[in-house]
């Protein structure tokens, strides 16, 4: 029903219910206010669908740049990962290294410290010097005392 037929219908209820002339009158102006009100809510609704289709394409465009951001972060993620990774590898590549180099350090300790107490002993034995090794350390005495 449109909004005459409406008024028509209201106004034929008060003549049937034999309301007065003013309340029936009343009941006119107050309906062709609210046709009025209806006009500029028309308005209104079509104002405010266009600004919410304004906001909405807003929205999307702001949400299409996030989206965008966001591919951009995955992208720039995947690359650290590689780059983290790559940096593991170094790590453990010099920590082999660092462990080999110390391993042959420490053999070539050992061979020197061989080697010094076989010259010790042997420069005892051509001085006749009572010399003595004691880890690595050497302790010089007195023969025949």
């Amino acid at each position: 029903m449109n909004g005459e037929q409406e008024l028509l219908w209201k106004i034929l209820a008060l003549i049937a219910t034999s309301i007065s002339i003013p309340v029936l009158w009343w009941l006119i102006r107050h309906e062709r206010s609210h046709g009025v009100d209806r006009a500029e809510s028309g308005q209104r609704r079509s104002d405010d669908k266009t600004a919410v289709e304004s906001r909405l394409t807003t929205l999307e465009s702001k949400a299409s740049g996030a989206q965008r951001q966001i591919e951009d972060c995955r992208h720039m993620h995947d690359e650290m990962k590689g780059r983290v990774g790559q940096l593991e590898q170094t790590e453990r590549d010099c920590r082999e290294d660092i462990r080999d180099k110390l391993a042959g350090l420490a053999q070539d300790v050992a061979l020197t410290n061989n080697n010094m107490q076989h010259i010790l002993r042997e420069l005892r034995k051509k001085n006749g010097a009572n010399v003595q090794v004691n880890d690595g350390q050497m302790e010089r005495g007195e023969e025949g005392h």
